[in-house]
């Protein structure tokens, strides 16, 4: 499975989130975990000051299950 991740990144504007385009190929694949657990996750562990990018990771996550949707 080739998941571009840096290029979904870049359209989504913040080539920093790549890993997350990953992250959520990975998890369709797997089903290891769920995308709330995910989103919860994130609320509880990152510092106040990167609250605000909750909502990027997600729709980076939510790119990356939609890829691996159309490609498995």
């Amino acid at each position: 499975l080739v998941v571009p991740a840096t290029e979904i990144a870049n359209e989504l504007g913040n080539v920093r989130v790549a890993n997350m385009v990953a992250l959520g190929a990975v998890v369709e694949a797997t089903q290891a975990v769920t995308i709330d657990s995910l989103r919860e996750t994130m609320k509880k562990k990152l510092p106040a000051h990167r609250q605000d990018l909750i909502s990027l990771n997600v729709e980076a996550i939510s790119r990356g299950r939609k890829l691996a949707q159309n490609l498995l």
